[in-house]
């Protein structure tokens, strides 16, 4: 999200929340760009909106989907030409940056209601939490923060300093590369306590495709053309990576799952690019460009996002289901501690709780309660679950805790 990087608790919520017997029937496909000339547009079921005027250039790289609201970051350039990054949350815009350097906002998480932003400022690599800044690089060589994705209250961000890919966990560096040859993490996702990052590495020739899992590279590519790995997703035991290879001179939009490539476009297309992954109720969407057309391949078939009247590019896709049935949201109750050690407390806002369902990462139920304002998960291992809250009307809601 990039999301790229693109957010696997909002998947297994909604997930869970059908499965529960809160019926959803239909998704929500976001997706987020810019189009030409420079407006930064969010595309909601192929519904445009502008995210800026115009004026100046903008652009929007990533897109999150926390409780109905969304969540978008980019940059836009003041009247003076430097670009301020930038946070909108359903349209409204927040500045992250004063504007008196360059500033991308370059990824965006929200997790437990905490906003986390990755991007960078000038030549530091930066995390915005809550819009406070946190400097990630000492600005001595370039640094960019390309991707932020946050596991159990742990926050790891991917991108580079100088010509090292790097990861952080909470502040905290990891080298992903020697630096003998140009590199850079462009996205991270965590599944089951295993850190997946894409990016890229110059081999003296040509870039690579590169995943690195737990440290480990993987070559997604043999270098003979010119690649690159843009984002990674895992679900359900399968790690997706998007990004794209060129050939003959023009790029060539690619999907590798465990490894294996498929291509996205055929040879006789103009120029393609695959920029973000997201798996959704098993299927597999694809936000990209194709020639001057934002597309989305899903389950390798494309749709045409934007009109063709502009050239558009897209870099940021997110899934949920539809949330139109229900007017309950996640700020009707409140659940703590989180991380919870064995007592598991419950406040509602306004209805009284009729019901609490605990299941495991995977969708699992583990447990019932009902009538309950509190809940001991004393048996159960240390690990993140999902709780579903059913108020006395019916209505649901779904929250991931964590338990010590």
């Amino acid at each position: 999200m990039k999301t790229t990087t693109k957010q696997y608790r909002i998947l297994l919520v909604s997930f869970l929340v059908g499965l529960c017997s809160t019926f959803l029937t239909a998704q929500d496909v976001y997706v987020c760009g810019h189009e030409y000339q420079g407006t930064a547009k969010l595309w909601t079921n192929g519904t445009p909106q502008d995210l800026t005027d115009g004026v100046n250039f903008g652009n929007a790289w990533s897109v999150f989907v926390d409780d109905g609201d969304v969540y978008v970051a980019g940059t836009e350039e003041n009247n003076t030409g430097i670009r301020v990054a930038k946070l909108w949350i359903n349209g409204t815009s927040q500045s992250l940056t004063d504007g008196a350097l360059n500033a991308e906002a370059r990824s965006v998480f929200v997790y437990n209601g905490n906003i986390y932003v990755a991007g960078d400022e000038s030549s530091t690599a930066k995390l915005w939490t809550n819009g406070t800044p946190q400097d990630l690089t000492d600005g001595a060589t370039y640094g960019r923060a390309s991707s932020v994705y946050v596991d159990n209250g742990d926050i790891y961000v991917a991108g580079k300093e100088g010509d090292i890919a790097k990861v952080w966990k909470n502040g905290s560096p990891q080298d992903l590369t020697d630096g003998t040859q140009s590199a850079e993490a462009l996205s991270v996702f965590v599944d089951n306590g295993n850190v997946y990052v894409a990016g890229k590495e110059f081999n003296g020739t040509n870039h690579v495709a590169k995943l690195w899992t737990n440290g480990t590279p993987q070559d997604l590519t043999d270098g003979t053309n010119d690649a690159i790995a843009k984002s990674v997703y895992v679900a359900n035991g399968n790690v997706f990576v998007a990004g794209n290879e060129f050939n003959n001179g023009k790029g060539r939009a690619k999907l590798w799952k465990n490894g294996t490539p498929q291509n996205l476009t055929v040879d006789n297309q103009g120029s393609t690019d695959a920029e973000s992954v997201f798996v959704h109720n098993s299927d597999v969407y694809v936000a990209g460009t194709e020639g001057n057309l934002v597309k989305v391949w899903i389950n390798g078939t494309p749709q045409t996002i934007s009109d063709g009247s502009n050239y558009a590019y897209a870099y940021s896709v997110f899934v949920t289901n539809s949330l139109g049935v229900s007017n309950m949201t996640g700020n009707h109750f409140t659940l703590y501690p989180n991380p919870a050690q064995n007592i598991l407390h419950f406040k509602a806002k306004a209805d009284d709780i009729q019901k609490i369902d605990l299941f495991s990462i995977t969708g699992q139920h583990l447990k019932s309660w009902e009538g309950k304002t509190k809940v001991n998960l004393s048996q159960f291992a240390p690990a993140s679950y999902f709780v579903k809250i059913t108020a006395q009307d019916g209505k649901a809601v779904v929250k991931q805790v964590a338990k010590k």
